[in-house]
């Protein structure tokens, strides 16, 4: 599948990076589809960069498979700045940040403002837990993957429930399922265990204590809440796998991610 940029001003898109006055994202368009269009913002983990990303044909071919515009802003430093996390970051407000990228992508393309989700990877993931708890009204539902909530878990979302899938490796020592501390320097903080994470967004989304549905789909079990408040549906999938992505992970997500409308 070839895919383009639409045109931006000035010129940006692909590989070229969009300039910020706090940063860069690179963004993707589908060949020949008409806006407005679904956006899906890609974070990623710890030292990565977008190249790591919009290299992985597998990703990008089934997000602009899917009609979507794929933004993938860049951490500075490699990494980002999440509240809580008891560690340096990089000192950057990635909240605001996010916010300028968001304002930037809606300039330069026809976006369909119902239909914004996100997605990350690790410390990627973890800053999507803090959108989906900051930024929830924004998004129609995020799907993040091997990160979550640093201790201790905020007390409440000032923002209406958002649909949620998290998927995680059970053999993960990066994000162990059960949570750690993390050491850096004289700086520590501690990742909250998975099943505090999907408890926390049970009660936020207004979901029943048991689940609705279990399933096994290729190498990963998953268990939904649905029925939540606002059709906020929780969902936790799990593989046997460590620190990474588990087969089809990409066509999963596409294939649920659209189910929500903001």
């Amino acid at each position: 599948m070839l895919w383009i940029a639409l045109a931006c001003a000035p010129p940006c898109g692909d590989e070229t990076a969009c300039p910020l006055d706090d940063g860069l994202y690179n963004v993707f368009a589908p060949e020949g589809v008409q806006g407005p269009l679904p956006v899906l913002y890609i974070f990623h983990g710890w030292n990565g960069t977008p190249e790591g990303y919009y290299s992985n044909d597998e990703m990008m071919g089934a997000v602009l498979d899917a009609g979507f515009l794929a933004v993938l802003p860049e951490g500075a430093d490699g990494t980002w700045t999440i509240d809580d996390m008891g560690l340096e970051g990089n000192g950057r407000d990635e909240l605001a940040f996010f916010d300028a990228v968001l304002d930037d992508v809606e300039r330069r393309y026809q976006v369909d403002t119902a239909r914004r989700y996100a997605t990350g990877f690790s410390l990627g993931g973890s800053f999507t837990y803090t959108l989906a708890c900051e930024r929830g009204d924004l998004l129609a539902a995020v799907s993040p993957m091997s990160g979550g909530f640093w201790e201790p878990l905020p007390a409440t979302c000032e923002v209406p429930p958002v649909p949620i899938s998290h998927t995680h490796g059970l053999s993960d020592t990066t994000w162990p399922y059960e949570g750690r501390e993390v050491t850096e320097g004289d700086a520590s903080g501690t990742q909250a265990p998975v099943d505090d994470d999907i408890t926390f967004w049970r009660t936020h989304n207004g979901c029943a204590a048991e689940p609705s549905e279990s399933w096994e789909d290729g190498e990963v079990s998953c268990t939904a809440w649905r029925g939540c408040e606002a059709d906020s549906e929780v969902q936790l999938c799990t593989h046997a796998g460590g620190h990474s992505f588990p087969d089809d992970w990409e066509d999963r997500m596409m294939a649920w991610l659209p189910s929500f409308v903001r």
